[in-house]
């Protein structure tokens, strides 16, 4: 809880030694213990200097993405780990690339969660926002998106859900990611006029 304190972070991450203790628990067995230890990173990432630690400067979010394949069947590990992986790509291109650097990179994994979680509203959340992110960040992701079928995955969750109301956020990141890359074709809303 203390970790969403954004003036603390850097105290806690660096002055605290809470980083490295935490990455330990990273490969716990527990999916209890890998999605607080999820938590915490993400709530750590939204400093730059913690986000240049996680990603640039350490192997942690690497770990994190073999941590979220490893526990994709539990579906809080994956929306706390897409959610860390959001944060750290928010901005930084180069960060981008390097998470999706190798087999398992955070396209190729988040296409797996989003196969196994459609139903699920805060993990399609967490994985369309990072899907976003990246692809705005970095070319060869963008690409590697519109050769899969991340656009068709994200259509369909759209056309499924967007009159529920507990899917607004996620419906609503998913036609931004749609119109900015022109894959909106068929999802675009009409004009609403107020009645005078």
């Amino acid at each position: 809880e203390i970790s969403r304190r954004h003036n603390r972070v850097e105290a806690l991450a660096f002055g605290a030694k809470l980083l490295s203790r935490v990455t330990a628990c990273i490969e716990a067995e527990d999916p209890r213990l890998v999605r607080a230890s999820l938590a915490v990173l993400r709530n750590f990432a939204v400093v730059e200097e913690v986000r240049d630690e996680i990603a640039m400067l350490s192997d942690v979010a690497q770990n994190c993405i073999s941590v979220v394949r490893k526990h994709i069947a539990t579906p809080a590990v994956c929306e706390q780990g897409f959610g860390l992986f959001a944060n750290l790509t928010m901005r930084k291109s180069p960060i981008a690339a390097k998470l999706n650097e190798g087999e398992q990179g955070i396209v190729a994994v988040g296409l797996l969660v989003i196969r196994q979680h459609k139903s699920r509203p805060d993990v399609m959340r967490s994985v369309v926002h990072t899907l976003r992110n990246a692809a705005t960040q970095d070319d060869a992701i963008c690409q590697e998106v519109r050769d899969s079928d991340a656009f068709e995955e994200v259509r369909a969750m759209v056309r499924l859900h967007e009159a529920e109301a507990r899917w607004r956020a996620p419906v609503d990141i998913a036609r931004q990611f749609l119109r900015e890359f022109r894959a909106d074709e068929g999802m675009e809303k009409k004009a609403q006029y107020n009645a005078f």
